[in-house]
């Protein structure tokens, strides 16, 4: 098996949104199983002042919500650096700025798997 990279960066100086993300899920035995899930990162970095959201999408892109917990969606003013677990095969991610005064910001979705 060899170890494969996959990362989605870039950079947003403005309201919108980023590049789409969707981590692959770890197959255990050649089949999803409840225990296949891929793990993977996300970084903003930059000297901004902006609000900005993670989105997800479970349906193939034509629906997204903002990444939550227990229903209260998670809004950010500051670099992060964070590890996420996903287990919904095909789902996918963006980065979204909504409230945008200054600076940019630069992030990046990023995951290492072994691939067969």
């Amino acid at each position: 098996m060899a170890m494969t990279a996959a990362v989605v960066s870039g950079s947003l100086s403005s309201t919108g949104a980023g590049l789409q993300f969707s981590p692959q899920i770890v197959k255990t035995g050649g089949a999803l199983s409840p225990s296949s899930m891929a793990y993977f990162n996300i970084s903003v970095s930059g000297t901004f002042v902006a609000t900005y959201q993670i989105y997800r999408s479970i349906d193939g892109g034509l629906t997204f919500s903002p990444v939550s917990l227990q229903g209260v969606p998670y809004t950010f003013t500051q670099t992060m650096n964070e590890t996420m677990t996903e287990i919904q095969n095909g789902a996918i991610y963006y980065i979204n700025v909504s409230g945008y005064s200054s600076g940019t910001l630069n992030y990046a979705f990023g995951q290492a798997y072994q691939s067969p």
